[in-house]
């Protein structure tokens, strides 16, 4: 600032109310809807800024490594149990969150079941296979 500033700031402090005001810190919370899926299955991600200039860029990662994106709302498929990170920058500030999706193992089919279709309470000995 200069004298000149400093005076007009002095006679005239309304002008400058905006040019004090601070700006909410940055920050952003990161969400998997659902959260836990089966294999095979998708999830939406989201990032939730909040505070900072509010022109927002996004960067997702996961880990393990794999996917990347640069929107505030992928959908993914992982196959395995994924922590995914995004990184929110609004051109002078930048927060970080992450979030994990669980996901849950198809169990395989179990197959044709053969053996006996009667059995009687106490019998011993009784063998069923699976084919």
């Amino acid at each position: 600032m200069n004298i000149r500033t400093i005076l007009l700031f002095l006679l005239v402090p309304s002008c400058f109310s905006s040019f004090l005001k601070a700006q909410p810190t940055l920050a952003v919370t990161a969400t998997a809807t659902p959260s836990a899926i089966c294999e095979g299955s998708q999830t939406t991600l989201q990032a939730l800024p909040t505070g900072g200039s509010g022109a927002y860029t996004y960067s997702w990662e996961s880990n393990p490594a794999g996917t990347t994106s640069n929107i505030q709302s992928p959908i993914v498929s992982p196959t395995i149990t994924t922590v995914y990170t995004v990184t929110v920058d609004d051109g002078s500030e930048t927060a970080s969150a992450s979030v994990t999706v669980l996901v849950n193992h198809v169990p395989g089919a179990v197959g044709n079941i053969s053996g006996q279709d009667t059995v009687c309470q106490g019998s011993s000995n009784v063998v069923y296979s699976v084919a």
